[in-house]
């Protein structure tokens, strides 16, 4: 028991540390949040000294009584040296099922105990996990791949990517003000860099702003075999970098921090990335797909070839959004994908985003953020947590 209060304590006395140069009321946010994983930590610590004081308070009764017939009748020292080995079999066993119970009750509480040591860890290395990682609709999730929201509302979200070119930026921004609708926009930390005054347009207009990593870098295998296991080189520690600086750079361009929502570039992603980014306090959010329809609301804005097969007019850009799913679901919790950048000279589809935004309110739509989404999903048995397909940028 000494052993959990000085635990206890060493870990009060780091909280006040870490707490000292922010203000009263973070500090205070912090510890409510942190107080179930502090508790969860404590009752660790105090069933593991429990069964080692009950392990070694076997030993020493079964020695005490050892001795005390050993002045008996001859008959019962022999009865003790007859059973020792049950005896003995029976003190192992004891430990062995109080260790199992503290194993399983470690087992049921361990996310609330590892964000708790990740945020003690990692508050001053990485501000996001720290402060902003764990909503109500994010903590105690498995870090899924949010692909729709709830299919029993009239909502959607229409989602931009800005990785490193910002030509349809103003003209978006513009349509979605004239509109007001406030949406989830995710950002490179190239794209931050390069274009700050549209990042601080973005924020003053109510926007959403979720990361995109610092330098998009391809994360998984797909381009070269369409398998999503991901690159020899891409290492947790990588990725957290390119996370945290991206975070930092919003922060350091706007005063806030980043929505506690990623998006994989290229849309290359799978468990161990989702995980890994999940510890940095992030949860990804892909878009939404059909595949048995070969459906998808990935508009494919990006493609400027019109010779590829994959190029798509403004016009059939629109009819994919306002046609998707349309004897189903329609597009109740649906999640669109746009980009900010376009290298066409004309027939951009930044121009359609009046029509399709119209239209879709006309049927009875609502647009929210990705959060919104999130959270109203995450109280749906409706949500989807399957992978999303591989993507552009």
């Amino acid at each position: 028991m000494a052993k959990t209060r000085g635990a206890v304590s060493s870990v009060t006395r780091l909280i006040k540390h870490l707490g000292a140069r922010s203000s009263p009321r973070p500090r205070l946010e912090r510890a409510v949040r942190n107080l179930s994983g502090l508790l969860m930590l404590a009752a660790f610590l105090f069933i593991s000294s429990l069964c080692v004081s009950l392990f070694h308070i076997g030993r020493l009764g079964y020695s005490l009584l050892k001795s005390f017939l050993s002045l008996c009748p001859e008959g019962l020292s022999s009865f003790v040296s007859r059973n020792a080995m049950r005896l003995r079999t029976v003190q192992a066993s004891t430990g062995v099922a109080l260790s199992v119970v503290s194993l399983f009750f470690v087992h049921l509480h361990a996310d609330p105990m590892l964000d708790t040591m990740r945020t003690l860890r990692g508050a001053e290395a990485n501000p996001q996990a720290s402060s902003y990682a764990r909503p109500p609709w994010i903590r105690g999730r498995f870090p899924a791949d949010i692909t729709r929201g709830d299919t029993e509302r009239m909502e959607l979200s229409i989602t931009f990517d800005g990785g490193s070119h910002a030509g349809d930026a103003e003209l978006i921004l513009d349509t979605l003000r004239q509109r007001n609708v406030r949406t989830t926009i995710f950002l490179t930390g190239s794209f931050i860099k390069k274009y700050p005054e549209i990042v601080r347009r973005m924020v003053r207009d109510g926007h959403e702003i979720g990361n995109h990593t610092m330098t998009h870098p391809h994360l998984t295998e797909f381009t070269k075999n369409r398998s999503h296991k991901t690159l020899p080189w891409i290492t947790r520690e990588l990725l957290a970098s390119e996370l945290r600086e991206t975070a930092r750079l919003f922060t350091s361009v706007t005063g806030k921090r980043m929505a506690p929502l990623w998006r994989a570039p290229y849309g290359e992603i799978n468990a161990e990335l989702r995980e890994w980014a999940y510890a940095e306090g992030y949860l990804h959010v892909g878009w939404t797909s059909d595949h048995e329809r070969k459906e998808s609301l990935d508009t494919l804005d990006w493609v400027s070839d019109s010779s590829s097969e994959l190029y798509l007019t403004s016009g059939e850009i629109k009819a994919r959004i306002l046609n998707f799913n349309r004897d189903t679901y329609g597009l109740r919790g649906g999640i669109i994908l746009m980009h900010l950048g376009t290298a066409r000279k004309d027939d951009r589809p930044a121009e359609r985003l009046g029509e399709i935004i119209d239209e879709l309110r006309e049927r009875g739509y609502r647009f929210v953020k990705a959060s919104t989404l999130v959270e109203h999903a995450s109280r749906a048995p409706a949500m989807q947590l399957a992978a999303g397909s591989a993507g552009k940028m």
